[in-house]
């Protein structure tokens, strides 16, 4: 088997945690923004986002979500699906109004050669930084359309964050973990998307090693620290440390 990912992409930590939970056999391969493209077609799937889960007895699974549900069918003994249905709605929701906003709200401000090459070729080919600083007035414009990032789609990620970091905080409450009081799906996922803001140091991908913008400092120091912030340090540090992560290849 092999996990295609971006090795910055929170959605691409969201099924690599979940693989290295089960403790799959697999290969970890870094895709490069923009030649990634011609991978993925190759690999048939239909769109052109990442992560991408191949197996030998089927066809290549797109998506954290669905790639986590595979791995919970194949190992219902290490399953992360909580018995509860409340975990469907509030997955979707932190995809959406974590995962998705976090994302818009911190490229806004990162849309620069010098910030975001070395990002996208971290873990890559030689020609990947070459190849991505020469391209990236193209990748620019594709990333600014596809993921919204003008300022009033900015500005309604920073309202939806916001309303969705309380109310998850709130759910959160004193508990270890969201349900059942043991690590789930739903845990992976916030700890996952949160990840970027908070820069967990046990995080598989060096976050403090690329120093974010210093616009970004407000909207981080409104969050750091808070009961949500510590969860997912803990998380990181107690549960995504018992599972060495994969290395990667490229």
């Amino acid at each position: 088997m092999k996990l295609y990912v971006f090795p910055v992409s929170h959605f691409s930590e969201k099924a690599r945690w979940a693989c290295d939970h089960h403790q799959l056999d697999y290969e970890l391969v870094s895709c490069v923004p923009g030649p990634h493209v011609a991978t993925l077609k190759r690999l048939g799937v239909k769109r052109t986002t990442v992560p991408v889960l191949t197996r030998p007895d089927g066809p290549a699974i797109q998506g954290s979500s669905r790639i986590i549900a595979h791995l919970d069918a194949q190992q219902p003994a290490r399953s992360l699906t909580p018995a509860d249905d409340t975990w469907k709605g509030l997955e979707v929701r932190a995809d959406r109004d974590l995962g998705e906003t976090v994302r818009r709200i911190m490229y806004a401000e990162m849309m620069t050669r010098s910030v975001v090459v070395p990002v996208w070729s971290h873990g890559g080919p030689w020609w990947s930084g070459p190849l991505l600083h020469a391209a990236f007035p193209f990748l620019k414009s594709q990333i600014t359309k596809g993921y919204k990032l003008n300022a009033a789609d900015v500005a309604a990620a920073k309202g939806a964050f916001e309303t969705t970091w309380n109310e998850f905080e709130t759910r959160l409450g004193s508990k270890p973990y969201f349900m059942e009081e043991r690590l789930t799906r739903l845990d992976i996922t916030v700890a996952s998307l949160l990840a970027p803001l908070v820069a967990p140091p046990a995080h598989p991908f060096p976050y403090g090693g690329y120093p974010r913008p210093a616009v970004l400092d407000p909207f981080v120091a409104h969050y750091r620290d808070r009961p949500l912030w510590r969860y997912v340090e803990r998380l990181y540090r107690e549960e995504r440390t018992k599972r060495k992560p994969r290395a990667a290849v490229s």
